[in-house]
């Protein structure tokens, strides 16, 4: 059931105005903006990463692009810029308003205060097709830059890459991530944002920073989770504050998805985040952050059955249970390197002795933290000894002892 609760969520900005529920709004904020409005950089930067082998154009939507009424706080003569650059001309590095670009070589410049035809509704800024990106292997890369160029405004707003003028439809295998987002988290103490990024192969250290979190008007539970490990505290900013998080990675994180989890938002709120590894290279942000019911890790619990043949026993994890009703996966694995799959199985485990078994309960939740771990050491007993002693030869109709008292385990 939370599964469709899920999806509805996230098709929401798809199907319907985003005014319908309370959800995350990206934020761009002036540059005579104070520093506690949720937006230190005054800069939202993207990477659309598209397929190459995409045909058709590419559209870039935003909803309420405008500095207006709806969703925004326009503050003074504010003034919001969006840049898309493509072939030759995107920047990485770029992170602030205070970075240089040549404005002269955007294939996209649209420059807005407030615009009733942008607002409160998606609009298409900008169409490009794959001929006009970066080319990186079998993939295409466009940068888009929203710069709060002028005032003290705070531009709410949300973007879609598009298959489509008209409507939000996904171009398979697109992707955006950010160097840092700035949120309007959504006031909803049942639900969780996660913002999940990948760790690199050789980072041994992260480094989380969040900033304008807000402590005293909006206690949020911020956690740092992966597949391994859950609810790791990461300390809130204050109104206005920066807070720097350092963790140590795993090796079994290294090159896998991890996330920050916001939860218990009880009021509007703005937290800004980027990470780093611990050189100081900017870890990207996947976008869009996923918000959803809050979950609860599956609870694993098996039990051993065995069988007439000594070395095969039936492994049953029928008494798992998930406090969320998630649909749930079931993955064994044994020493040597065997895997096996499915809530309750066979398995020869070929010789007696003590065999560690480690199985997975997996839920479908979209979060990166949905696996819960459980090791057990299986007993496998040695076959009894049989040993019969009684008389070899015997004439017809003979009775005949037979002694197994000497048989052995």
């Amino acid at each position: 059931m939370k599964f469709f609760k899920i999806l509805l969520f996230c098709l929401i900005p798809v199907l319907i105005n985003a005014q319908m529920i309370d959800q995350n709004f990206l934020i761009t904020s002036g540059i005579d903006a104070g520093v506690d409005k949720g937006d230190s950089l005054n800069r939202a930067g993207f990477i659309v990463d598209v397929p190459a082998a995409y045909p058709g154009k590419i559209y870039f939507r935003i909803f309420d692009a405008d500095l207006g009424d709806s969703f925004d706080n326009p503050g003074q003569k504010s003034e919001t810029r969006y840049l898309v650059f493509g072939q030759g001309s995107i920047d990485r590095n770029v992170f602030s308003i205070n970075d240089s670009i040549d404005v002269n070589k955007a294939l996209v410049n649209l420059v807005l205060d407030a615009d009733k035809y942008y607002d409160n509704r998606w609009r298409t800024i900008g169409s490009l097709t794959t001929v006009q990106g970066q080319k990186l292997g079998d993939r295409v890369l466009f940068q888009l830059l929203v710069d709060g160029i002028s005032g003290s405004g705070r531009n709410h707003y949300q973007l879609f890459i598009s298959a489509d003028d008209k409507r939000n439809e996904k171009i398979d295998g697109a992707e955006i991530y950010s160097p840092a987002l700035a949120l309007r988290l959504a006031s909803n103490v049942k639900m969780a944002t996660q913002i999940s990024f990948t760790i690199p192969d050789d980072c041994d250290t992260i480094v989380i920073y969040n900033f304008d979190a807000d402590l005293v008007r909006s206690p949020n539970i911020i956690k740092f989770e992966t597949n391994f490990r859950t609810s790791i505290k990461v300390p809130q900013s204050s109104d206005g504050g920066l807070e720097v998080k350092k963790i140590v990675v795993l090796n079994e994180e290294q090159g896998r998805k991890a996330s920050l989890v916001i939860e218990d938002n009880a009021a509007t709120n703005n937290i800004q985040v980027w990470i780093t590894d611990n050189k100081g290279q900017i870890l990207f942000l996947d976008y869009p952050p996923r918000l959803a019911l809050k979950n609860h890790l599956p609870l694993p619990k098996f039990k051993v059955i065995p069988l007439a043949e000594c070395n095969s026993l039936i492994l049953d994890a029928t008494e798992s249970s998930d406090a969320d009703g998630d649909e749930l996966i079931f993955k064994w694995y044994f020493a040597g390197g065997e895997f096996e799959e499915g809530i309750r199985i066979v398995h020869d485990f070929k010789k007696p002795g003590n065999h560690p078994v480690k199985l997975l309960v997996i839920d479908n939740s979209i979060f990166v933290a949905n696996t819960a771990r459980l090791t057990q050491t299986v007993i496998v007993n040695d076959p009894p000894n049989a040993v019969i002693e009684g008389t070899i030869k015997a004439a017809p109709y003979q009775t005949i002892l037979f002694d197994g008292s000497k048989s052995f385990d």
